[in-house]
């Protein structure tokens, strides 16, 4: 087979053997520390080569100055080198940066599509069936609601959704007073010479000057009445006109609207049976 008929194989790259073999961000950073910290020996070597070469010079040793110098070169060429290494290893780390912003990115693109068509695929088992069921027990509780009424018995909803209104008493409660000079009781636990104080001890008890303290005032225990309150009745909501189960897709009619009755909610006391 002639030259002119010859075909030429060439390999096939394959990418994703490419991918797979492709440094990470965090090895790069590495390298670069790792090459950073090279090239900074690298100079302090030099620094010390050049500290020193005079001295080397005037021992009239050429074989010595000679090794000397070819270690200086060795070392600039070092230097050289990573100055060199440097750009494509920065030009890498940003690519495998951007290569692991896309993996990740796509990583969580998987994640959230799955998650959907999980909850899509039970749509209808875990929302619809249950909603239907809900919807069917709405309509018997309003149908047992209005017979409950009719008869004149309590409802469920007075029974479970109201908490009628009550009047707290009155009480006493002891509190503890100061007796003055006269005899009044106070809530002032000092007589007046204590209204100007040099300071607290760890106790409360007001100090003068001295650091001793000012003479507290016979305690006494009197009883106050604390006035009851009123409370008003409280009610919630007509769990039948609370309850929305709306369909899962747009358009879809609400579960509960189409058993519920036509009838408008009527008034919280007609409840109170």
């Amino acid at each position: 087979m002639g030259k002119s008929s010859a075909m030429r194989l060439v390999p096939r790259t394959d990418d994703s053997a490419k991918v797979s073999n492709a440094k990470s961000s965090a090895d790069i950073r590495a390298d670069l520390d790792a090459l950073a910290a090279e090239r900074q020996a690298a100079v302090e070597a030099v620094e010390r080569l050049e500290a020193t070469r005079n001295g080397i010079l005037l021992l009239d040793d050429d074989a010595q100055a000679e090794a000397h110098d070819a270690e200086m070169a060795r070392q600039r060429r070092a230097i050289e080198r990573c100055d060199l290494k440097r750009p494509g290893m920065e030009t890498a780390l940003a690519e495998a940066e951007a290569r692991e912003d896309a993996e990740r990115r796509e990583a969580a693109r998987v994640e959230a599509e799955a998650a959907v068509q999980a909850v899509l695929a039970d749509v209808d088992a875990c929302y619809a069936k249950p909603a239907k069921k809900i919807a069917e027990f709405m309509a018997r509780l309003e149908r047992a609601e209005a017979l409950a009424r009719a008869a004149g018995v309590e409802t469920i909803h007075h029974r479970h959704r109201f908490k009628p209104g009550f009047t707290e008493p009155d009480r006493t409660e002891p509190r503890v007073r100061f007796l003055d000079e006269r005899g009044n009781v106070t809530d002032s636990r000092y007589g007046p010479m204590a209204a100007t104080y040099a300071g607290l001890d760890a106790e409360g008890y007001r100090l003068n000057e001295s650091g001793h303290r000012y003479p507290e005032r016979r305690r006494t225990t009197v009883h106050e009445t604390i006035p009851g309150r009123e409370h008003a009745p409280v009610h919630a909501e007509y769990l039948a006109y609370a309850v929305r189960l709306p369909g899962f897709s747009l358009g879809d009619p609400d579960f509960w609207r189409e058993h519920r009755s036509s009838e408008p909610a009527p008034a919280s006391g007609k409840y109170l049976l």
